[in-house]
C-alpha cells in the first residue's frame, strides 16, 4: 500500500493513541471503518448499505444489528 508513516506525534482515537505495532494496528482496524464520498463506495448499494458491509463481511455481524448501528452512524454530526 502507499500509504504513509508518521515520523513524529501522535493519532487519538476514542482518547488513546493507535498502536505503533502491526497486530496490534491490525485488531483495532478490524473495530474502525471509513466511508469516503468519492471513491471506495459500491454504487450500486446506498450509503447505509456501503456502511453496512464492514460489519457484515470482516466481523460477521448479523444484517438487523449491522443496519441498526449504520442508521446510527449516519445521523452522528462531526
Amino acid at each position: 500500500p502507499s500509504h504513509d508513516r508518521f515520523d513524529e506525534g501522535d493519532v487519538i482515537l476514542d482518547g488513546n493513541p493507535i498502536p505503533t505495532s502491526e497486530n496490534e494496528a491490525r485488531h483495532l482496524r478490524r473495530r474502525m471503518g471509513m466511508v469516503f464520498q468519492n471513491f471506495e463506495l459500491f454504487p450500486h448499494r446506498t450509503a447505509i448499505e456501503n456502511v453496512m458491509i464492514g460489519p457484515l463481511t470482516v466481523l460477521g455481524i448479523p444484517k438487523p444489528q449491522a443496519q441498526s448501528s449504520a442508521l446510527k452512524l449516519s445521523s452522528c454530526t462531526f
